[in-house]
């Protein structure tokens, strides 16, 4: 089996790996223990999220990470988008992926884009959704985000 077939247990914590296929049997799912994951986010969070994929796809799986973790997290969790290079073209209105951008921003989730990225790919701030915040370097807005203490997710 492939290494990265593998997924290994949490430090501290009784098991070696196990295999996605073993992870994901009747038997390995009635083992977890339920709402484990859910209680990590009890508490206040803050959480920044990185859109930057080039291809559709990838933005589609970002953004799709970014809804999960909206899901799942306190009511009084902050959680931040942040779209620079290729990915800010995903946030312009009419764009296929822009009314999930919007449906994060309605629901609290900061909408931060790269100004520097909008120039190179001659996107206009006011094209953006609704809620979206220019920033003048997405990747400078993550770095101080972390060295406020915010979590840093790159899906």
């Amino acid at each position: 089996m492939e290494e990265a077939d593998r997924c290994r247990c949490p430090p501290g914590e009784k098991g070696g790996s196990v295999s996605v296929k073993e992870a994901t049997s009747e038997t390995s799912r009635d083992a977890v223990t339920p709402g484990r994951e859910e209680a990590s986010f009890q508490g206040l969070a803050k959480v920044v999220v990185q859109l930057s994929e080039a291809s559709v796809s990838g933005q589609e799986a970002q953004l799709r990470a970014c809804v999960d973790l909206c899901e799942s997290v306190g009511e009084n969790s902050k959680i931040e988008l942040v779209a620079y290079g290729p990915a800010v073209r995903a946030l312009v209105q009419g764009h296929h992926l822009a009314g999930t951008a919007g449906w994060l921003a309605s629901r609290g989730v900061g909408i931060r884009v790269c100004h520097k990225s909008l120039v190179i790919h001659g996107v206009l701030p006011r094209s953006l959704v609704q809620g979206a915040v220019v920033v003048a370097s997405g990747m400078e807005h993550v770095a101080m985000r972390q060295m406020e203490g915010w979590a840093y997710i790159r899906p």
